[in-house]
């Protein structure tokens, strides 16, 4: 089979050579086409999808396949299964339950590379609490995490953390130290924790404008901290919920190649209107898909997937390439992966059209030498 197509990073088009759903080879081609060749996407935050939750005490191995394929089909290749705040208990059976689902399936192993804990050691406060239960909240505990690690089989790679809480800041350290890499969200610190945190070896701020009270002092607050700060990446829900357009092309324009886009997708990602429960509160899914608390202005995850966050990017603020680079390449890059090798037809209209897996491109397909 041959396949004219743009190539995501000079949207020239080339002429692909693919054979049992596998690229063997491409040639520049003088075929005009709408089609657009790009990776697949990375999400490093998912909490779930099609009604089912990922912080849940019934949460099975099939649980897990089904939220798996429910993204793949969506072109999010790969992606990080999200752990909230919750009880301890609650905490380790998820992340045993993942665990034995990487154990079970090597293809559920491949898809969900690594495990993000978004907190217990957030803020208690209202705003910056989220949707997270105020109850569940707490300091942050070394030996607790070091459990927590060992249910995961050593999975979790990425923890969100306030750098205010007790226990925190002193533990950041321990954090990178064995591996793993720290998030700065629903946090209420003072810039000169954030900038100490930062220095102690955190590298990302989880959604970056969420996790925060409706009002918050105009200077004194996160936000001008974590975009002036050059060591931190963003990570941005670009839903058109969570962020507003102007926000979202202002930190775009200050971080670049620092942005990486996620869906945050909640266990409504999908869902109908309506009224749900889930991590142990009334959810509301509203008619333009707005995910949130119910009676709250506050949001609680989202409603889509991270191919819809890409082609939102791309119409409001992001060059498309710079859209995919961001749901692809730059996570990857943040946890020292290699390059993708599963790939995403897009039309002229960034919608997603098919998934191609291309475990054996060969070399003249110069997707490395592209990269670089």
């Amino acid at each position: 089979m041959n396949l004219v197509a743009r190539w995501w990073l000079d949207e020239q088009p080339k002429d692909w050579v693919i054979e049992n759903e596998c690229i063997l080879s491409c040639e520049p081609s003088d075929q005009p086409t709408q089609l657009i060749l790009t990776p697949a996407c990375h999400d490093i935050q998912v909490n779930g999808g099609g009604g089912i939750g990922f912080t849940n005490d019934t949460l099975g191995v099939a649980d897990v396949r089904r939220v798996v394929e429910l993204h793949q089909l969506r072109g999010t290749a790969s992606f990080f299964p999200t752990v909230i705040t919750a009880s301890h208990r609650t905490l380790l059976h998820s992340l045993r339950t993942l665990r034995e689902a990487c154990e079970a399936d090597p293809k559920i192993a491949s898809a969900c590379p690594g495990l993000h804990l978004e907190g217990p050691a957030i803020s208690a406060e209202d705003g910056y609490r989220g949707a997270h239960p105020k109850e569940h909240a707490r300091a942050f505990d070394w030996n607790e995490f070091c459990q927590l690690q060992e249910a995961s089989g050593g999975r979790i790679r990425l923890v969100t953390v306030a750098p205010e809480v007790d226990g925190t800041m002193r533990n950041i350290q321990n954090l990178v130290e064995s591996g793993v890499r720290v998030a700065l969200g629903h946090t209420a610190a003072r810039p000169a924790e954030l900038r100490e945190a930062i220095q102690m070896g955190a590298r990302l701020c989880t959604h970056f404008g969420n996790g925060l009270p409706t009002l918050m002092d105009r200077h004194q607050n996160p936000l001008w901290t974590m975009l002036a700060e050059d060591g931190l990446h963003l990570s941005l829900i670009a839903d058109g919920h969570h962020l507003p357009h102007d926000l979202f092309r202002v930190a775009c324009r200050v971080k670049k190649n620092r942005v990486v886009l996620i869906s945050d997708a909640s266990s409504f990602a999908g869902a109908t209107p309506g009224r749900y429960n889930d991590w142990g509160s009334e959810i509301d899914v509203l008619e333009n898909g707005r995910v949130q608390l119910a009676n709250s202005p506050y949001l609680a995850g989202s409603g889509l997937f991270l191919c819809d966050c890409v082609s939102w990017a791309s119409k409001h603020g992001q060059r498309f390439q710079d859209a995919i680079r961001a749901a692809t390449m730059t996570p990857r890059e943040l946890f020292d992966w290699p390059h993708p090798t599963t790939w995403l037809l897009w039309d002229e209209a960034s919608r997603m059209t098919k998934n191609l897996d291309a475990t054996r491109v060969v070399e003249s397909v110069q997707y490395v030498k592209a990269y670089d």
